[in-house]
């Protein structure tokens, strides 16, 4: 029997666990940070839950 990951609920996973960790980042130091900031903890969160499930099938490029 082959058992295969449900892909979609596993990005969504990332994404909602990232959203969650990104706006807690955000906020370490600054009880208000700005816009710009808290979009950049958001994508940086994410973008490190995706990492840690994901594994590209081509070997990493630098800046990957």
């Amino acid at each position: 029997m082959s058992v295969k990951p449900d892909s979609r609920k596993l990005i969504e996973k990332c994404v909602e666990d990232g959203v969650a960790f990104g706006i807690l980042r955000a906020h370490r130091h600054t009880e208000t940070p700005t816009r710009e900031e808290l979009e950049a903890a958001i994508t940086r969160a994410v973008l490190a839950e995706i990492d840690e499930w994901f594994v590209p099938e081509e070997p990493r490029m630098q800046g990957w």
